[in-house]
């Protein structure tokens, strides 16, 4: 069966999604990754069909002020207007790249993962295509708080949720939505609305969306687990000699968590809070309060044992 995987983001949005376009394929599947340009030679060393539709967001986390102050200061909201920014400088450009990826391979399943709902939505309403979503985390509306906000009392975590994914739908409107009525001659806006994306992040089961967590996570960060809620585990790459995915060091860490049977790893991706320094030391604290060996991952947040 020809199918496409798209998601779009950092290094974490992505390579989950490679490890399911490598099982896909094994099981005799034709895949193509349509992600971000940056990662043509991380697919490729997988072995996964890749076209590139969207830009490259690496350099944004690691470079843009505005974002680097947002993840600093905790600021959901202020990173959530830089992303929307981003969305609609793009979107032209994104929508245009995508539908012709879609047009030439012509899939028969289309897996939608990070920031590509809005794709998705349209490949399933207007293009007639079967679609999965497939989430690698979702937002508690009634339970703890999600997006690093803080816990609030009398159902205020819920109304704080709605307004900062209110924030991403409007990016979608006049970034995404405007463009797929030049390019697609579709306005997915028109029947997709903002209430009907605000119940979809509510209720995942309604539109048996998968939730890409592990057991031990999901039962801390999304404990409701309504009926329908589907826990699809890890996704994990088999294959293990590509530079790009595992880098030089992967024979000193093997001899370093070989030493002992109380290793953990910690990692955030491209994410900082506050500094690098924070971090360090906040994981380093951590650490010896548990008693507890690690395996740090330096990413794209800078973090360093200076």
């Amino acid at each position: 069966m020809r199918t496409i995987i798209q998601s779009w983001g950092s290094r974490g949005d992505i390579q989950p999604f490679l490890a399911a376009a490598q099982g896909l394929q094994a099981a005799g599947h034709e895949v193509t990754v349509l992600t971000s340009t940056t990662y043509e030679a991380m697919a490729a060393e997988v072995g996964v069909g890749f076209r590139g539709v969207f830009c490259e967001m690496e350099s944004i986390l690691r470079e843009d002020e505005r974002a680097l102050k947002a993840m600093r200061e905790g600021d959901v909201g202020t990173f959530a207007e830089g992303l929307n920014e981003i969305i609609e400088e793009h979107a032209g450009t994104h929508v245009r790249r995508w539908y012709e990826a879609v047009r030439e391979i012509g899939p028969e399943l289309i897996v939608c993962g990070t920031l590509c709902e809005f794709f998705g939505f349209v490949a399933m309403f207007h293009l007639k295509i079967p679609t999965i979503v497939v989430r690698l985390g979702n937002v508690e509306f009634d339970g703890r708080a999600s997006l690093g906000l803080p816990d609030l009392p009398f159902g205020l975590n819920r109304v704080v949720a709605r307004l900062v994914l209110s924030q991403f739908y409007e990016g979608w409107r006049r970034g995404l939505n405007a463009a797929a009525v030049d390019v697609v001659g579709f306005d997915a806006c028109r029947w997709y609305d903002r209430e009907t994306f605000l119940v979809d992040c509510e209720r995942p089961e309604i539109t048996d969306t998968l939730v890409a967590m592990p057991t031990p996570v999901a039962d801390v960060l999304f404990p409701s687990k309504r009926p329908g809620f589907v826990n699809i585990g890890y996704l994990a790459l088999e294959k293990r000699d590509a530079p790009s995915l595992f880098g030089t060091e992967r024979d000193a860490v093997a001899d370093f968590v070989a030493a002992s049977d109380r290793v953990v790893y910690c990692g955030w991706g491209s994410m900082t809070c506050r500094s690098p320094e924070y971090m360090v030391v906040f994981v380093v604290h951590a650490l010896k309060l548990a008693g507890l060996r690690a395996v740090v991952l330096r990413g794209w947040g800078g973090l360093s044992p200076e």
